[in-house]
Protein backbone atom coordinates (compact mmCIF):
# COMPACT_ATOMS: atom_id res chain seq x y z
CA UNK A 1 0.00 0.00 0.00
CA UNK A 2 2.81 2.16 1.02
CA UNK A 3 4.38 1.71 -2.49
CA UNK A 4 1.69 2.19 -4.54
CA UNK A 5 1.25 5.39 -2.78
CA UNK A 6 3.92 6.53 -3.20
CA UNK A 7 4.08 5.80 -7.13
CA UNK A 8 1.23 7.44 -7.25
CA UNK A 9 2.10 10.51 -5.67
CA UNK A 10 5.29 10.38 -8.33
CA UNK A 11 3.26 10.42 -10.82
CA UNK A 12 1.54 13.94 -10.13
CA UNK A 13 4.56 15.44 -9.05
CA UNK A 14 5.71 14.12 -12.52
CA UNK A 15 2.96 15.58 -14.03
CA UNK A 16 3.04 19.08 -12.25
CA UNK A 17 6.99 18.96 -13.14
CA UNK A 18 6.14 18.72 -17.17
CA UNK A 19 3.31 21.36 -17.05
CA UNK A 20 5.73 24.39 -17.37
CA UNK A 21 8.01 22.47 -20.07
CA UNK A 22 4.90 22.29 -22.07
CA UNK A 23 4.46 25.92 -21.56
CA UNK A 24 7.63 26.47 -22.75
CA UNK A 25 7.42 23.89 -26.30
CA UNK A 26 4.40 25.88 -27.10
CA UNK A 27 6.01 29.17 -26.54
CA UNK A 28 8.90 27.90 -28.39
CA UNK A 29 6.92 27.14 -31.65
CA UNK A 30 4.78 30.19 -31.56
CA UNK A 31 8.23 32.79 -31.23
CA UNK A 32 10.29 30.86 -33.81
CA UNK A 33 7.96 30.87 -36.36
CA UNK A 34 6.38 34.07 -35.99
CA UNK A 35 9.64 35.49 -36.38
CA UNK A 36 10.99 33.70 -38.95
CA UNK A 37 7.70 34.73 -40.55
CA UNK A 38 7.89 37.78 -39.98
CA UNK A 39 11.08 37.88 -40.95
CA UNK A 40 10.63 36.57 -44.16
CA UNK A 41 7.64 36.22 -45.21
CA UNK A 42 7.91 33.12 -46.92
CA UNK A 43 5.95 29.71 -45.74
CA UNK A 44 9.04 27.84 -47.08
CA UNK A 45 11.75 29.41 -44.63
CA UNK A 46 9.14 28.92 -42.00
CA UNK A 47 9.21 25.44 -43.11
CA UNK A 48 13.01 24.97 -43.05
CA UNK A 49 13.01 26.46 -39.06
CA UNK A 50 10.48 23.55 -37.76
CA UNK A 51 12.27 20.95 -40.32
CA UNK A 52 15.79 21.97 -38.62
CA UNK A 53 14.58 21.18 -35.23
CA UNK A 54 12.84 18.28 -36.07
CA UNK A 55 15.52 16.43 -38.09
CA UNK A 56 18.03 16.57 -34.80
CA UNK A 57 15.10 13.97 -33.63
CA UNK A 58 16.32 11.31 -35.83
CA UNK A 59 19.75 10.87 -35.15
CA UNK A 60 19.28 11.81 -30.80
CA UNK A 61 15.91 9.57 -30.21
CA UNK A 62 17.56 6.37 -30.00
CA UNK A 63 20.82 7.26 -28.26
CA UNK A 64 19.32 9.35 -25.58
CA UNK A 65 16.95 6.53 -25.30
CA UNK A 66 19.25 4.20 -24.51
CA UNK A 67 21.24 7.00 -21.98
CA UNK A 68 17.42 6.91 -20.56
CA UNK A 69 17.65 3.45 -20.13
CA UNK A 70 21.39 3.95 -18.65
CA UNK A 71 21.09 6.87 -16.97
CA UNK A 72 17.65 7.52 -15.83
CA UNK A 73 14.77 9.30 -16.80
CA UNK A 74 15.00 12.61 -14.78
CA UNK A 75 18.83 13.48 -15.55
CA UNK A 76 18.29 13.59 -18.59
CA UNK A 77 15.33 15.83 -18.32
CA UNK A 78 16.46 18.28 -16.42
CA UNK A 79 19.84 18.69 -18.70
CA UNK A 80 16.73 19.22 -21.84
CA UNK A 81 14.94 21.69 -19.61
CA UNK A 82 17.62 23.88 -18.94
CA UNK A 83 19.26 23.29 -22.46
CA UNK A 84 16.07 24.75 -23.49
CA UNK A 85 16.14 27.79 -20.96
CA UNK A 86 19.66 28.45 -21.90
CA UNK A 87 18.61 28.75 -25.53
CA UNK A 88 15.94 30.99 -25.19
CA UNK A 89 17.71 33.46 -22.50
CA UNK A 90 20.53 33.79 -24.90
CA UNK A 91 17.69 34.43 -28.18
CA UNK A 92 15.95 37.10 -25.37
CA UNK A 93 19.82 38.88 -25.20
CA UNK A 94 19.90 39.19 -28.93
CA UNK A 95 16.68 40.75 -28.86
CA UNK A 96 17.67 43.42 -26.34
CA UNK A 97 20.55 43.96 -28.55
CA UNK A 98 19.12 44.48 -31.93
CA UNK A 99 20.99 41.22 -33.10
CA UNK A 100 17.95 38.71 -33.50
CA UNK A 101 17.87 37.45 -36.92
CA UNK A 102 16.45 35.03 -38.78
CA UNK A 103 20.41 32.96 -38.95
CA UNK A 104 20.22 32.55 -35.27
CA UNK A 105 16.92 30.95 -35.11
CA UNK A 106 17.53 28.70 -37.45
CA UNK A 107 20.57 27.87 -35.13
CA UNK A 108 18.64 27.98 -31.69
CA UNK A 109 15.38 25.38 -33.57
CA UNK A 110 18.14 22.51 -34.42
CA UNK A 111 19.57 22.77 -30.85
CA UNK A 112 16.67 22.62 -29.59
CA UNK A 113 15.56 19.93 -31.48
CA UNK A 114 18.18 17.92 -29.34
CA UNK A 115 16.80 18.71 -25.95
CA UNK A 116 13.34 18.22 -27.35
CA UNK A 117 14.20 14.64 -28.06
CA UNK A 118 15.40 14.47 -24.46
CA UNK A 119 12.10 15.85 -23.01
CA UNK A 120 10.12 13.64 -25.46
CA UNK A 121 11.74 10.64 -24.59
CA UNK A 122 12.25 10.58 -21.11
CA UNK A 123 8.74 12.44 -20.19
CA UNK A 124 7.00 9.51 -21.63
CA UNK A 125 9.04 6.76 -19.72
CA UNK A 126 8.35 8.97 -16.89
CA UNK A 127 4.45 9.06 -16.86
CA UNK A 128 4.60 5.47 -18.07
CA UNK A 129 6.63 4.04 -15.28
CA UNK A 130 4.66 5.80 -12.74
CA UNK A 131 0.99 5.20 -14.00
CA UNK A 132 0.43 2.91 -11.09
CA UNK A 133 -2.67 1.78 -10.51
CA UNK A 134 -4.04 4.70 -13.12
CA UNK A 135 -3.07 2.45 -15.93
CA UNK A 136 -0.83 3.72 -18.70
CA UNK A 137 -3.03 5.09 -21.24
CA UNK A 138 -4.67 7.47 -19.21
CA UNK A 139 -1.38 8.42 -17.17
CA UNK A 140 -0.15 9.47 -20.55
CA UNK A 141 -3.90 10.89 -21.51
CA UNK A 142 -3.49 12.63 -17.71
CA UNK A 143 0.07 13.67 -19.43
CA UNK A 144 -1.24 15.24 -22.33
CA UNK A 145 -4.60 16.84 -20.31
CA UNK A 146 -1.16 18.68 -18.40
CA UNK A 147 0.50 19.20 -22.00
CA UNK A 148 -2.63 21.14 -23.33
CA UNK A 149 -3.41 23.60 -20.20
CA UNK A 150 0.35 24.50 -20.72
CA UNK A 151 -0.10 24.60 -24.71
CA UNK A 152 -3.06 27.01 -24.30
CA UNK A 153 -1.61 29.43 -21.85
CA UNK A 154 1.88 28.72 -23.49
CA UNK A 155 0.65 29.77 -27.05
CA UNK A 156 -1.42 32.40 -25.53
CA UNK A 157 0.98 34.09 -23.77
CA UNK A 158 3.38 34.26 -26.73
CA UNK A 159 1.23 35.43 -29.01
CA UNK A 160 0.09 38.12 -26.37
CA UNK A 161 4.01 38.87 -25.92
CA UNK A 162 5.11 38.91 -29.44
CA UNK A 163 2.16 41.79 -30.11
CA UNK A 164 2.87 43.86 -27.10
CA UNK A 165 5.87 43.51 -25.27
CA UNK A 166 8.01 42.00 -27.80
CA UNK A 167 10.81 39.17 -28.49
CA UNK A 168 12.80 39.72 -25.82
CA UNK A 169 10.15 39.24 -23.39
CA UNK A 170 8.40 36.20 -25.12
CA UNK A 171 11.83 34.72 -25.38
CA UNK A 172 12.01 35.39 -21.45
CA UNK A 173 8.96 33.49 -20.53
CA UNK A 174 9.81 30.80 -22.77
CA UNK A 175 12.98 30.38 -20.80
CA UNK A 176 12.06 31.17 -17.17
CA UNK A 177 9.24 28.15 -18.01
CA UNK A 178 11.79 25.92 -18.89
CA UNK A 179 13.84 27.03 -15.90
CA UNK A 180 11.05 26.11 -13.50
CA UNK A 181 10.49 22.53 -14.66
CA UNK A 182 13.98 21.58 -14.27
CA UNK A 183 13.66 23.17 -10.97
CA UNK A 184 10.26 21.08 -10.35
CA UNK A 185 12.58 17.55 -11.31
CA UNK A 186 14.39 17.97 -7.69
CA UNK A 187 13.14 15.68 -5.10
CA UNK A 188 11.23 12.99 -7.69
CA UNK A 189 12.34 9.80 -7.42
CA UNK A 190 13.73 7.94 -10.06
CA UNK A 191 12.17 4.76 -11.02
CA UNK A 192 14.22 2.00 -10.92
CA UNK A 193 16.66 0.92 -13.61
CA UNK A 194 17.21 -2.62 -14.54
CA UNK A 195 21.22 -3.20 -14.96
CA UNK A 196 20.49 -6.02 -17.16
CA UNK A 197 22.71 -4.90 -20.01
CA UNK A 198 24.81 -2.91 -18.30
CA UNK A 199 27.84 -4.97 -19.69
CA UNK A 200 26.64 -4.09 -23.26
CA UNK A 201 28.69 -1.18 -25.10
CA UNK A 202 26.56 1.56 -25.77
CA UNK A 203 26.79 1.21 -29.46
CA UNK A 204 25.40 -1.99 -29.41
CA UNK A 205 22.57 -1.16 -27.25
CA UNK A 206 21.54 1.70 -29.54
CA UNK A 207 21.65 -1.37 -32.28
CA UNK A 208 19.51 -3.33 -29.71
CA UNK A 209 16.86 -0.36 -29.71
CA UNK A 210 16.73 0.06 -33.43
CA UNK A 211 16.37 -3.96 -33.85
CA UNK A 212 13.00 -3.40 -32.02
CA UNK A 213 11.33 -2.33 -35.16
CA UNK A 214 11.55 -5.74 -36.56
CA UNK A 215 12.30 -8.13 -33.78
CA UNK A 216 8.78 -6.79 -31.71
CA UNK A 217 6.19 -6.76 -34.36
CA UNK A 218 3.75 -4.39 -32.48
CA UNK A 219 6.73 -1.82 -32.66
CA UNK A 220 7.00 -1.64 -36.32
CA UNK A 221 3.66 -1.95 -37.12
CA UNK A 222 2.56 1.20 -34.97
CA UNK A 223 5.69 3.12 -36.07
CA UNK A 224 4.99 2.71 -39.30
CA UNK A 225 1.18 3.62 -39.47
CA UNK A 226 2.24 7.10 -37.07
CA UNK A 227 5.30 7.67 -39.38
CA UNK A 228 2.57 8.23 -42.24
CA UNK A 229 0.40 10.39 -40.30
CA UNK A 230 3.41 12.67 -38.55
CA UNK A 231 4.30 13.47 -42.03
CA UNK A 232 1.27 14.30 -44.20
CA UNK A 233 -0.65 15.62 -40.97
CA UNK A 234 1.02 16.84 -37.94
CA UNK A 235 3.55 18.32 -40.59
CA UNK A 236 0.95 20.84 -41.58
CA UNK A 237 1.57 23.12 -37.92
CA UNK A 238 4.39 24.65 -40.14
CA UNK A 239 1.52 26.12 -41.70
CA UNK A 240 0.12 27.60 -39.04
CA UNK A 241 2.10 31.02 -38.91
CA UNK A 242 1.17 31.30 -42.68
CA UNK A 243 -2.38 30.72 -42.05
CA UNK A 244 -2.31 33.31 -39.67
CA UNK A 245 -1.07 35.62 -41.71
CA UNK A 246 -1.00 35.19 -45.42
CA UNK A 247 -4.81 33.27 -45.19
CA UNK A 248 -6.62 34.76 -42.39
CA UNK A 249 -4.57 37.81 -42.24
CA UNK A 250 -5.18 37.68 -38.32
CA UNK A 251 -1.61 38.43 -37.06
CA UNK A 252 0.67 36.93 -34.45
CA UNK A 253 -2.61 36.88 -32.36
CA UNK A 254 -4.82 34.68 -34.59
CA UNK A 255 -1.49 32.28 -34.83
CA UNK A 256 -2.18 32.00 -30.79
CA UNK A 257 -5.81 31.48 -31.58
CA UNK A 258 -4.98 28.70 -34.19
CA UNK A 259 -2.15 27.04 -31.45
CA UNK A 260 -4.57 27.90 -28.56
CA UNK A 261 -7.37 25.97 -30.26
CA UNK A 262 -5.45 22.64 -31.13
CA UNK A 263 -4.29 22.75 -27.84
CA UNK A 264 -7.78 22.92 -26.38
CA UNK A 265 -8.67 20.05 -28.56
CA UNK A 266 -5.86 18.37 -27.05
CA UNK A 267 -7.63 18.63 -23.95
CA UNK A 268 -10.41 17.77 -24.41
CA UNK A 269 -9.27 14.66 -25.97
CA UNK A 270 -6.85 13.73 -23.02
CA UNK A 271 -9.80 14.09 -20.88
CA UNK A 272 -11.78 11.77 -22.44
CA UNK A 273 -8.97 9.16 -22.65
CA UNK A 274 -8.45 9.82 -18.70
CA UNK A 275 -11.96 9.22 -17.88
CA UNK A 276 -13.37 6.48 -20.03
CA UNK A 277 -12.70 3.28 -18.41
CA UNK A 278 -8.93 1.68 -19.70
CA UNK A 279 -8.61 -0.80 -22.64
CA UNK A 280 -6.22 -3.88 -23.01
CA UNK A 281 -5.92 -3.09 -26.70
CA UNK A 282 -5.70 -0.12 -28.98
CA UNK A 283 -9.32 -1.13 -30.66
CA UNK A 284 -10.69 0.86 -33.35
CA UNK A 285 -9.80 4.37 -31.87
CA UNK A 286 -6.35 4.94 -33.33
CA UNK A 287 -8.10 3.88 -37.02
CA UNK A 288 -11.16 6.19 -36.53
CA UNK A 289 -8.70 9.02 -35.18
CA UNK A 290 -6.52 9.01 -38.28
CA UNK A 291 -9.65 9.23 -40.05
CA UNK A 292 -11.11 12.30 -38.16
CA UNK A 293 -7.47 14.13 -38.19
CA UNK A 294 -7.41 13.72 -42.03
CA UNK A 295 -11.34 15.29 -42.78
CA UNK A 296 -10.69 17.99 -40.13
CA UNK A 297 -7.68 19.42 -41.68
CA UNK A 298 -9.27 19.28 -45.01
CA UNK A 299 -11.80 20.97 -44.04
CA UNK A 300 -9.90 23.74 -42.09
CA UNK A 301 -8.02 23.95 -45.30
CA UNK A 302 -10.90 25.27 -46.78
CA UNK A 303 -12.61 27.54 -44.09
CA UNK A 304 -13.33 31.39 -45.47
CA UNK A 305 -12.05 33.21 -42.22
CA UNK A 306 -10.26 31.73 -38.98
CA UNK A 307 -13.46 31.80 -36.58
CA UNK A 308 -15.34 29.17 -39.11
CA UNK A 309 -11.57 26.92 -38.89
CA UNK A 310 -11.29 26.98 -34.89
CA UNK A 311 -14.18 24.30 -34.57
CA UNK A 312 -11.65 22.12 -37.00
CA UNK A 313 -8.59 22.99 -35.31
CA UNK A 314 -10.04 22.00 -32.45
CA UNK A 315 -10.83 18.61 -33.86
CA UNK A 316 -7.46 18.24 -35.04
CA UNK A 317 -6.56 18.17 -31.73
CA UNK A 318 -8.48 15.62 -30.64
CA UNK A 319 -7.59 13.52 -32.65
CA UNK A 320 -4.00 13.73 -32.68
CA UNK A 321 -3.78 13.75 -29.44
CA UNK A 322 -5.37 10.19 -29.25
CA UNK A 323 -2.99 8.84 -32.05
CA UNK A 324 0.15 9.83 -29.73
CA UNK A 325 -1.40 8.89 -26.69
CA UNK A 326 -2.39 5.30 -27.90
CA UNK A 327 1.13 4.43 -30.02
CA UNK A 328 2.73 5.96 -27.03
CA UNK A 329 1.47 3.30 -24.63
CA UNK A 330 1.54 0.48 -26.95
CA UNK A 331 5.08 0.94 -28.09
CA UNK A 332 5.90 1.31 -24.84
CA UNK A 333 3.86 -1.52 -23.92
CA UNK A 334 5.09 -4.51 -25.98
CA UNK A 335 8.69 -3.84 -25.08
CA UNK A 336 10.74 -5.34 -21.91
CA UNK A 337 11.24 -2.53 -19.24
CA UNK A 338 15.01 -2.38 -19.80
CA UNK A 339 14.53 -1.24 -23.47
CA UNK A 340 11.72 1.18 -22.78
CA UNK A 341 13.59 4.49 -23.41
CA UNK A 342 14.76 3.06 -26.61
CA UNK A 343 11.01 2.39 -27.37
CA UNK A 344 10.22 5.75 -26.80
CA UNK A 345 13.12 6.93 -28.66
CA UNK A 346 11.83 5.55 -31.79
CA UNK A 347 8.85 6.99 -31.30
CA UNK A 348 10.61 9.85 -31.07
CA UNK A 349 12.69 8.96 -34.20
CA UNK A 350 10.13 8.60 -36.40
CA UNK A 351 8.39 12.36 -35.05
CA UNK A 352 12.28 13.53 -36.62
CA UNK A 353 11.10 12.37 -40.33
CA UNK A 354 8.46 14.67 -39.69
CA UNK A 355 11.01 17.24 -41.69
CA UNK A 356 10.17 15.57 -44.84
CA UNK A 357 6.45 16.50 -44.49
CA UNK A 358 7.12 20.06 -43.68
CA UNK A 359 9.50 20.84 -46.25
CA UNK A 360 7.16 18.60 -48.77
CA UNK A 361 4.26 20.91 -47.17
CA UNK A 362 6.36 24.31 -47.17
CA UNK A 363 7.41 24.16 -51.01
CA UNK A 364 3.67 23.23 -52.55
CA UNK A 365 2.69 26.31 -50.19
CA UNK A 366 4.88 28.22 -51.78
CA UNK A 367 3.89 27.51 -55.60
CA UNK A 368 0.52 27.19 -54.77
CA UNK A 369 -0.79 28.59 -51.48
CA UNK A 370 -1.41 27.17 -48.07
CA UNK A 371 -5.00 26.13 -48.59
CA UNK A 372 -3.46 23.47 -51.85
CA UNK A 373 -0.84 22.35 -49.66
CA UNK A 374 -2.88 21.55 -46.44
CA UNK A 375 -5.65 19.97 -48.54
CA UNK A 376 -3.65 17.59 -50.68
CA UNK A 377 -1.91 16.50 -47.26
CA UNK A 378 -5.60 16.01 -45.46
CA UNK A 379 -6.56 14.03 -48.34
CA UNK A 380 -3.39 11.44 -48.45
CA UNK A 381 -4.06 11.00 -44.30
CA UNK A 382 -7.94 10.28 -44.76
CA UNK A 383 -7.47 8.07 -47.67
CA UNK A 384 -4.86 6.48 -45.34
CA UNK A 385 -7.05 6.15 -42.58
CA UNK A 386 -9.79 4.70 -44.32
CA UNK A 387 -7.82 1.73 -45.71
CA UNK A 388 -6.69 0.93 -42.38
CA UNK A 389 -10.35 0.30 -41.65
CA UNK A 390 -11.00 -2.32 -44.19
CA UNK A 391 -7.47 -4.12 -44.20
CA UNK A 392 -5.64 -6.89 -42.49
CA UNK A 393 -3.18 -3.81 -41.37
CA UNK A 394 -5.56 -2.23 -39.64
CA UNK A 395 -7.19 -4.91 -37.71
CA UNK A 396 -3.84 -5.88 -36.51
CA UNK A 397 -2.78 -2.18 -35.28
CA UNK A 398 -6.42 -2.51 -33.57
CA UNK A 399 -5.24 -6.02 -31.30
CA UNK A 400 -2.16 -4.24 -29.52
CA UNK A 401 -1.93 -4.45 -26.38
CA UNK A 402 -1.87 -0.55 -24.63
CA UNK A 403 -0.74 -2.60 -21.13
CA UNK A 404 2.70 -4.32 -20.48
CA UNK A 405 2.59 -6.97 -22.53
CA UNK A 406 6.33 -8.16 -21.79
CA UNK A 407 7.75 -9.48 -18.69
CA UNK A 408 8.06 -6.55 -15.75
Amino acid sequence: MKALAVRRGGLLHALVALLPAWFAWAGSVAVIGWLVFVATKSPAVVGVAFSVRMAPLVLAGLPIGTLSDRLGRILVLKVANLGIAAIFGSLAVLAITGHLAVAPLIVAAAVLGLFDAGRMVCGNNLVFELSGELGPTRAIAASNFGGAIGQIVGSAAAGAALSSAGPATACALVAAASLVSATLLFGLPEPAISTHQAGTSFTAAVRAGLALLHRVPAVGLLIAAACVVEMFAFSCMALDPTFAGQVFMAGPSGLGWILASRALGRLVGASALVLFPARRTVGRALVLAVIGFGLALFIYALAPALLLALPFIFIVGITGLVIDALVLTAVQAGVHPTVRGRAAGLWVLMIGLQPIGVLEVGVVAQLAGARWAQGINASIVFMFGMALLFTAFGRRISDMETVSAQPG
